[in-house]
């Protein structure tokens, strides 16, 4: 950011990535202006069976490039759907960069600095009440997500009832692949809203996560939809027809409809 001039920016992290986007926040804040967080880990300690079984030494001996291409064609398209996307060519191209060379080290040194046998070691949420004010944020998560539970982002809400969320009930851990029209949206409204305060601080009860929900929930039933040939069935949507707000839905665009406002602050994903 220094080397491009950005002083502040949005950031948007999934999984790994969401952690990495917590510690710019423990560590830079006044650099954050957003914070998007997508199935984040660093939430809790809990994580699915097979990180933490990655994470033991013995499981570094299938992690050699020949081993990881051949498994990623085989198993990914069997994998539970809450646990990875079986789209052929999400299959294919995972499959070509696990077949890179030191790709299975890299990922098992990545795995075992946050990862161990009892689950995730580095949990940034316990640091949140370092931080204050806290920027806007939202979290987005599948609810059968079986690599990082939903329940951290129940938790998540209680503690900071203020915190923008969205549950997509037939999701697995990869939100923005599984419905990535539906995301895309979701993500591009908590950006271009103008800011309305700071997030708050601690909070009691499970109200206010009931009330975030069915929130996001209605917002998605009562969005605005496209003509049938631009909100029709995707097959990127597991043919599931598309509710696209015109206002900041996907490139399709009805004819004399303006494009949307964009925030001037620049985004980072991770």
């Amino acid at each position: 950011m220094d080397a491009l001039g950005i002083e502040r920016a949005h950031f948007c992290g999934h999984s790994y990535g969401g952690g990495v986007a917590q510690w710019m926040l423990l560590e830079h804040r006044q650099r954050v202006e957003r914070l998007a967080l997508v199935s984040p880990g660093g939430f809790g300690r809990e994580v699915g069976v097979a990180l933490r079984l990655g994470a033991i030494r013995v499981a570094a001996l299938f992690l050699l490039p020949c081993i990881m291409k051949l498994a990623t064609r085989l198993l990914m398209p069997r994998a539970s759907r809450s646990f990875a996307m079986r789209g052929a060519k999400e299959i294919a191209r995972l499959a070509r960069s696990n077949g890179a060379p030191n790709t299975g080290l890299a990922f098992r040194r990545t795995l075992c600095a946050c990862i161990g046998i009892r689950g995730q070691r580095i949990v940034t949420w316990e640091r949140i009440h370092e931080i204050e004010p806290l920027p806007s944020m939202c979290v987005f998560w599948g609810e059968r997500d079986l690599v990082i539970p939903v329940s951290h982002a129940h938790e998540a809400a209680r503690r900071l009832p203020d915190l923008a969320l969205h549950i997509y009930p037939e999701a697995g851990h990869f939100v923005h692949l599984e419905h990535p029209f539906r995301f895309a949206r979701d993500l591009a409204s908590f950006l271009e809203r103008p800011l309305a305060g700071k997030v708050g601080r601690a909070a009691s009860g499970t109200a206010a996560v009931r009330s975030l929900v069915e929130a996001s929930r209605t917002a998605h039933d009562e969005a605005p939809r496209l003509p049938s040939a631009v909100s029709a069935s995707h097959p990127a949507n597991d043919g599931e027809a598309i509710a696209t707000h015109p206002q900041t839905g996907p490139e399709q665009m009805p004819p004399g409809q303006e494009r949307p406002y964009r925030q001037p602050l620049p985004s980072y994903a991770g």
